[in-house]
């Protein structure tokens, strides 16, 4: 046998489920594309007949796995990328004006599918429309796939579809309101930096971004972030009255003043989640100004991970999505669409703390 059975409390559909799961993932099983015989599978795994079949029935409903009409096992297209055969997909990652370029993290993730073209087996083009020539539908009969990676309507999304078109949306934040895509799941990013100030017991917390809604309320994505924020607090047994929340104006000069006032008013050990990695920078220092040192004075979380948050002073602790796996996903929802082409579904990526020293 080529495997140890798994030893866990898994059952043991489950655990040939996660034999295969890896071998899928890592292209072992998927060179041409075809999953071995069930019989095979038995001598792979280590475990019974009945049970390969059930995990294989299992992986179907997962996509890892899909049939032919003769009930032949095949892996899914969405894992068979770059192999003789299966051809390059036509792609055009598509933004506004500078927008694909001028946002660090939209930047990364289509740095990142430009190295892997050969592994994700695609033809890759940027596409940017402009205040003067906006980018049209028919722009993009040249491609098989669309990804859009700035706002888009609805109905430009569903000429696409009608098309002919795979299109996914990508967001970050962006694209919320379109109906498959890949996001940055906010309430557990607010439950991980939650999670982070737990562990370090300040009195206070000062929740504070930007919106568009100042003074009155957040928008949508701040205030997913402050409510898994704010579970993750109440469920380790503090107060609510521990949290202050400030909505700040957009405009820079504003939002600076209106964050020095927060500041002065903190009297206690406080830990601040700014909401953005622009306003935790300016919070830096507004807290400088008044003569408090970070982390062992007041603590602060950022969100975005940018480009200048390692170079803060002091580096700035901020949560971030993996470009990496966002492109990842994206590429797998795509080759599904290919498959399935009534698919339809949103993949939502969980930020990670980058620990730094702003956090201690």
């Amino acid at each position: 046998m080529n495997d140890t059975p798994i030893k866990t409390t898994l059952t043991q559909t489950d655990a040939v489920c996660e034999i295969l799961r890896k071998k899928i993932r890592s292209g072992e099983l998927s060179n041409d594309g075809k999953i071995p015989a069930v019989r095979k599978l038995v001598d792979l795994t280590g475990y019974p007949r009945n049970t390969v079949w059930r995990a294989l029935l299992q992986l179907k409903e997962e996509r890892f796995v899909s049939t032919t009409p003769t009930g032949r096992y095949l892996v899914h297209p969405r894992f068979r990328l770059n192999h003789e055969g299966y051809k390059p997909l036509k792609l055009a990652f598509v933004g506004h004006g500078n927008m694909a370029l001028a946002n660090p993290f939209l930047q990364r993730i289509y740095s990142y599918l430009v190295t892997n073209r050969d592994g994700f087996n695609i033809e890759l083009d940027l596409l940017l429309g402009t205040e003067n020539k906006k980018l049209k539908a028919t722009d993009l009969n040249p491609y098989k796939a669309v990804i859009l990676a700035a706002s888009w309507s609805f109905p430009f999304f569903k000429t696409l579809k009608k098309q002919g078109t795979f299109v996914t949306a990508l967001a970050a934040p962006l694209n919320y309101h379109l109906p498959n895509g890949v996001r940055i799941d906010n309430f557990h990013g607010g439950e991980v930096a939650g999670q982070a100030f737990c562990k370090r017991k300040p009195k206070k917390i000062v929740l504070l971004g930007e919106s568009q809604y100042y003074p009155d309320a957040w928008h949508e994505i701040f205030e997913l972030r402050t409510l898994g924020f704010k579970r993750t607090w109440l469920q380790h047994g503090n107060l609510s009255s521990d949290i202050s929340e400030h909505p700040l104006p957009e405009d820079l000069l504003p939002r600076m003043r209106e964050i020095e006032k927060i500041v002065a008013a903190q009297e206690e050990s406080t830990g601040y989640f700014a909401l953005s990695d622009p306003t935790a920078m300016m919070l830096l220092s507004a807290l400088h100004d008044r003569g408090l040192r970070i982390p062992q004075d007041t603590r602060v979380i950022g969100f975005d991970d940018s480009p200048e948050a390692a170079e803060a002073d002091p580096p700035l602790a901020s949560l971030c999505p993996d470009p990496q796996t966002m492109a990842e996903q994206l590429i797998l929802q795509l080759r599904t669409m290919e498959a399935e082409p009534d698919y339809n579904n949103i993949t939502y990526v969980q930020p990670r703390l980058i620990e730094r020293a702003s956090l201690g």
